[in-house]
C-alpha cells in the first residue's frame, strides 16, 4: 500500500518537472530566435525592438522591427530570374549560382514619425563558419526595398553569387539578427545524409569484427 501511495505522488511531480522543462527549453528558443545559434527559418518573423543610427542620414531611431525572409531562390531559378531582369546582369561562372532572399521589412514603431531608410547594405550573406560574402550587384530585379514610414511595409531582394549549394546565412545590422537560408528539406536531407554515413561506418566496422573473430576460431 505504500509503494501505491509513493508512485501516485512521484509520478505526477516527475511528469511536471519534465514537461517544465520541455516548456522551458522551448520558450527559450523562441526568445533566442534570430541569434545566430538559432538563426530564423525561411517564413518565419523575428522581432528588433531597439536603436538603430542609419549610416547614410547619420540619424538614431527608437524603432521597432519585424524581419521576415520569406522566400529563397538559388540555382537554374534564380540564374533565370537574373538574366531576365537586364541585359546588364552577367550569369554565374560555371560551378557558381546565384542565391536570391526576399526579405520583408515592416515598421511597427518608429519615432519623431521619420523616414526608415532601408538599404540592402544592411544584410551580410555570410558561410555558416561566419565568413561574410560579397553582394552580387543586379539590376531590375523586383520586388525592391523601399524607405517606409511607421506602418508601412517593404520586401525586395538580396543578391549574392555563390559556389553551388553552398550552405548560407543572412545576418541583419551587423549580427543584430541571423536567418536561415536553407529549406527545412534540404537541412533534413544533410542530417539524414550524416546519418547514413555512420551506419554505414558501423556496419563496416561490425563487418570487420566478425571476420577477424572467424579467423581466431578458424586457428
Amino acid at each position: 500500500m505504500k509503494e501505491v501511495i509513493l508512485l501516485i505522488i512521484v509520478i505526477p511531480v516527475v511528469l511536471w518537472t519534465f514537461y517544465s522543462n520541455y516548456s522551458k527549453n522551448e520558450s527559450n528558443k523562441e526568445d533566442d530566435l534570430g541569434a545566430r545559434e538559432n538563426p530564423a527559418p525561411i517564413g518565419k518573423t523575428v522581432y528588433y525592438d531597439g536603436y538603430i543610427k542609419n549610416l547614410l542620414s547619420k540619424d538614431t531611431n527608437t524603432l521597432s522591427l519585424r524581419l521576415t525572409v520569406t522566400d529563397v531562390i538559388r540555382g537554374d531559378e534564380a540564374n533565370k530570374l537574373v538574366e531576365n531582369a537586364s541585359t546588364w546582369n552577367r550569369l554565374p561562372a560555371e560551378g557558381e549560382e546565384y542565391v536570391l532572399a526576399k526579405i520583408q521589412i515592416k515598421v511597427v514603431k518608429l519615432t519623431d514619425s521619420k523616414k526608415y531608410t532601408v538599404s540592402v547594405y544592411d544584410f551580410d550573406f555570410t558561410t555558416k563558419e561566419g565568413s561574410v560574402l560579397d553582394r552580387a550587384s543586379v539590376s531590375g530585379l523586383k520586388p525592391e526595398l523601399s524607405d517606409i514610414y511607421e506602418g508601412g511595409l517593404t520586401e525586395g531582394y538580396l543578391c549574392c553569387i555563390v559556389p553551388i549549394g553552398t550552405p548560407l546565412l543572412l545576418s541583419w545590422e551587423n549580427g543584430e539578427r541571423w536567418f536561415s537560408l536553407e529549406s527545412i528539406e534540404t537541412e533534413t536531407s544533410e542530417t539524414e545524409t550524416t546519418s547514413s554515413h555512420t551506419e554505414e561506418e558501423s556496419d563496416d566496422s561490425t563487418e570487420t569484427t566478425s571476420e577477424e573473430i572467424k579467423d581466431v576460431i578458424d586457428l
